[in-house]
């Protein structure tokens, strides 16, 4: 393209669009949401002897089951992939797990979310019926005493976890129920994004003192998709302007030709926009891909004129 030409773009489209300058709003705290589905999920059974699990199955419980004593506990693990869904160095806004309870022959129970501090398995375990009996235990699975059946323990029997609640909810009839969002929850998901390493998930603990409280789940391998876990996310991304602003093609380097003509192609063809808000917003204004940033970067490659400003 020659400087005629771009002279020309100039001066045809700088009159008529001018007011476009005006019409964007700035991109500074723009938030972007995803929705995470469950890594992997499993139930412990309190059981003797310990050989109970169900990582394959359709379902996972938290509560009592039965009445009176003896082994009756039930508590669901879950686990989300952080790391891979959102980007490292993103700020954590807000998060809400919705869970669908579908089976319940108990009143309003409180259910609560732990953070673990231990990871532990989901092996090919699959429960019969209503799956709240659990099925044998097989390799690397979570039972009640071992994180990974049958070679590695919990430090405590029923898991290890934070005693203090992420988040609770009270758990009634049988519908979709949501966690959170809490300060807490919002800490769990940054330290999982910031350290993948602790990333071990939440374990559910409902009421673990009266008989017949338990309440099932629909767990990542329900026959029915729209009742799977979900993780509601809501994140500011991290910024992506390197060194001085203008690199509106993402390749590195920036203010160049190869970067007016995506500017160009963006703002008078439809093409993509930049990738990165920051390196769009040329003249440092808070608006993106507008006509100032256009004469800005028109007039610095071919006029010598001001160099954009550093990233933040």
């Amino acid at each position: 393209m020659t400087n005629a030409l771009f002279y020309k773009l100039k001066l045809t489209f700088l009159s008529l669009l001018t007011f476009l300058a005006f019409s964007f709003t700035g991109y500074a705290s723009e938030s972007v949401q995803v929705q995470i589905g469950a890594a992997k999920d499993n139930t412990l059974y309190e059981s003797v002897p310990d050989s109970l699990s169900n990582g394959l199955g359709q379902y996972f419980f938290a509560g009592r089951t039965g009445a009176g004593g003896g082994f009756k506990i039930r508590r669901g693990l879950i686990a989300f992939n952080i790391a891979s869904n959102i980007p490292a160095g993103a700020t954590i806004q807000s998060v809400t797990l919705t869970l669908s309870m579908n089976k319940t022959i108990s009143g309003d129970q409180t259910v609560s979310l732990h953070k673990l501090t231990a990871d532990w398995g989901e092996g090919t375990s699959d429960a019969l019926f209503n799956e709240g009996m659990g099925a044998p235990a097989t390799t690397n699975d979570a039972t009640w005493l071992h994180r990974f059946y049958n070679s590695i323990l919990w430090t405590a029997a029923g898991g290890d976890f934070n005693p203090s609640a992420s988040a609770s909810t009270t758990v009634g009839g049988i519908a979709f129920y949501n966690f959170g969002s809490t300060s807490q929850m919002i800490a769990d998901i940054q330290d999982w994004l910031d350290n993948p390493g602790n990333n071990f998930g939440w374990i559910l603990i409902g009421n673990e003192s009266d008989s017949i409280t338990a309440k099932r789940f629909s767990s990542k391998q329900d026959t029915s998709e729209t009742s799977w876990p979900n993780l509601a996310v809501t994140y500011l991304p991290p910024p992506c302007c390197i060194g001085l602003r203008g690199d509106f093609n993402g390749d590195g380097d920036n203010a160049k030709v190869i970067d007016l003509d995506y500017l160009v192609d963006n703002m008078f063809r439809g093409g993509p926009a930049s990738p990165c808000p920051e390196e769009a917003d040329i003249n440092n204004d808070g608006k993106i891909s507008t006509i100032l940033d256009l004469t800005f970067i028109i007039d610095l490659i071919y006029r010598g004129g001001a160099v954009p400003d550093s990233c933040p």
